[in-house]
């Protein structure tokens, strides 16, 4: 009996640090003792709960605190708490990524989250015969305390904290397992949502034409970068040279800094594919890939990221339009020689390259040649305390990004080509103690990405008026809003669904006038 007795008392313990220990947030936000009360009273319910099925027991503890103390230790280093994107990340990442974030710190703390679940599994057994007959009214009683807690601290909290920070503090998508579940909820609806985004209207179904003639038809190369950050190029005035050859270019037009659509590459690439706005974000219509496909262009998507729609996403569907698609690993560079061999024939071709760019680990992502900040080591423990090194090679990696986009343009320097570089979204380095991206709080740094182009002599013979309103509206404020219309603009097609207000290359306007299956251009 003494020994329930005192399995019962470690129990009770066990279950309270938990709710401390995996709820950073509580401290970071400085909110009162009696707010948190909830979140003790919420985990020793769960825990009683659950240490009572036990069909449940085991499963329960154990994502307990290998959740916990994953979730925590990525808190508390990095500021980066459960969330959709989050979680999307973990069930969709691929072995680099993997590789990059598990460190031997990490593994070992998941290990004694393994051996804090057996100990604290074992003893709900202990717990649950010290209260014998007594466990429901227990349990209604912790249940009854917490809701009454829960009032008394939430008025306590807001009263002290204010509404945003009793938020971050006791939100149940910040309380550790709640956020999980939660997480997990909505992942799921977004699963069922895709199904339906990826059956969105064919923009090849609305009426279209070819301002240019057939055999004018240029190579327009769209690169999607990786956590690249405006902030960070040499060519928008970053205090580094990171972009060597960039900057040396004659036929750079840089529109400077650019918002992103999210911050996270599965949603931008919503934003960037197809006709959805930051204003108004469900898509109408599928990706440009198809309009080109319809007015006889050779269409590719080359990518060195992991295949995004492995469970049928919206992204995957919509490159799935391109005439090629291939997913390639190497190096981004390995993307320039397949690009070289596709438009090695004649004739007018859309190609998509979507890049490792400046992804996590930044030093990873580079060759020596690259190499032109030092020091440039840290682990993802340390990154707090050496910020520098960190910059130094995420600076590393965009001097890598400017080499890729000039090989690019070595390549088609002598053909009627344009290039578009934007990125997917940008990255946290530390600001506010955030890093990465995908982050609840909001952080401009992961929203304010790079957006300029690049035509050869060749398009701008053939294109003189395009290439002059393309200087010409150079210091226009712009979004991933324009992506998707100023792509038709460059390929010469206009579309009834294209906006003209969103096309810096001002091709698409005037509308056009649908007439049957035929499309008749309006007289500008």
């Amino acid at each position: 009996m003494r020994g329930s007795r005192f399995g019962s008392v470690v129990f009770v313990v066990i279950s309270l640090l938990a709710a401390l220990c995996y709820n950073p947030q509580l401290y970071a936000t400085g909110v009162s003792p009696l707010a948190a009360v909830p979140v003790l009273l919420l985990h020793l319910a769960l825990a009683v709960t659950f240490g009572g099925i036990p069909g449940l027991r085991w499963g329960y503890f154990l994502f307990l605190h290998v959740a916990g103390c994953a979730l925590t230790y990525f808190y508390t280093l990095f500021d980066v708490s459960m969330s959709y994107d989050t979680l999307a990340w973990l069930l969709e990442t691929n072995r680099a990524e993997v590789d990059s974030f598990v460190t031997w710190p990490l593994f070992l703390l998941l290990c004694a989250g393994i051996a804090v679940s057996l100990v604290h599994s074992s003893l709900s057994q202990s717990f649950r015969a010290s209260l014998a007959g007594r466990r429901y009214a227990a349990m209604a009683g912790l249940l009854l305390l917490c809701a009454l807690v829960s009032a008394e601290g939430g008025r306590a909290a807001f009263k002290h904290l204010g509404g945003k920070a009793s938020y971050e503090a006791l939100s149940m998508s910040r309380i550790v397992p709640v956020s999980v579940v939660k997480a997990a909820a909505a992942y799921v609806r977004e699963e069922r949502r895709s199904d339906t985004l990826a059956a969105l209207p064919d923009p090849a179904d609305a009426a279209s034409s070819l301002v240019i003639p057939d055999h004018e038809k240029p190579v327009v190369v769209f690169i999607i970068g990786e956590s690249a950050r405006a902030d960070h190029f040499g060519i928008n005035g970053y205090e580094r040279d990171t972009t060597p050859r960039l900057s040396v270019e004659r036929n750079i037009i840089n529109y400077g800094v650019c918002r992103s659509f999210a911050n996270t590459t599965r949603i931008s690439l919503i934003g960037i594919l197809t006709d959805a706005t930051i204003e108004d974000r469900t898509p109408r219509h599928g990706s440009f890939i198809s309009l080109f496909n319809k007015h006889g262009y050779d269409t590719a998507f080359f990518s060195r990221q992991n295949r995004l729609g492995r469970s049928g996403h919206l992204t995957d569907a919509l490159v799935s339009g391109a005439g090629t698609v291939e997913y390639l690993k190497g190096v981004d560079r390995d993307l320039v020689t397949r690009l070289q061999a596709f438009v090695a024939n004649a004739g007018g071709k859309l190609v998509v390259l979507h890049t490792q760019g400046s992804h996590f680990s930044y030093n990873q992502q580079y060759a020596a040649e690259h190499r032109r900040f030092m020091p440039d080591t840290y682990s993802n423990e340390a990154m707090p305390r050496d910020i520098a090194n960190v910059i130094n090679a995420y600076d590393n990696s965009i001097v890598k990004t400017d080499a890729m986009i000039a090989e690019t343009i070595d390549v088609l320097r002598d053909r009627n080509a344009v290039v578009l570089y934007t990125s997917d979204h940008g990255e946290s380095l530390g600001e506010n103690g955030v890093f990465f991206h995908g982050t609840k709080k909001v952080a401009d740094e992961q929203y304010e990405v790079p957006l300029f182009l690049w035509y050869s002599d060749v398009y701008e013979k053939s294109r003189p008026d395009v290439v002059a309103r393309l200087r010409r509206v150079r210091g226009t404020p712009v979004t991933h809003d324009f992506i998707y219309h100023t792509l038709l603009g460059l390929g010469g097609i206009r579309s009834t669904i294209a906006s003209a207000s969103h096309d810096l290359s001002g091709v698409t306007a005037p509308p056009l006038r649908a007439s049957g299956d035929e499309a008749v251009a309006l007289t500008e």
